[in-house]
């Protein structure tokens, strides 16, 4: 058996309080206001404030908007859902709109 010395009775309660330390660290981090890692709640805006994104549909609600952005994806078509003070958008780059809007007609 080897000998570690006579304060070897310390190091478990050192290397404890290490990782409390350490865990202490991470879970400020995480909790600090404004940084969290959780992504914050979808805020609503008006048309004007998607910067060059326009709207190409006006679905009735979310998820009838997140099935036409799957349909314009599944052809080639980058968009996005926008929950704007007028409803859900979906929206597109200007030079994809018409044909995005024949997509879904």
């Amino acid at each position: 058996m080897s000998s570690w010395g006579s304060y070897s009775f310390l190091y478990g309660p050192i290397v404890a309080l290490a990782g409390i330390g350490v865990l202490i660290v991470v879970l400020r981090w995480g909790w600090q206001k404004n940084q969290s890692l959780i992504a914050k709640p979808v805020k609503r805006g008006a048309m004007t404030d998607y910067g060059m994104l326009v709207s190409c549909a006006k679905p009735n609600t979310v998820i009838e908007a997140e099935m036409q952005k799957q349909k314009l994806l599944d052809n080639g078509i980058q968009a996005t859902v926008a929950i704007t003070n007028e409803g859900p958008r979906v929206m597109v780059w200007p030079e994809d709109q018409s044909r995005a809007q024949n997509l879904l007609s």
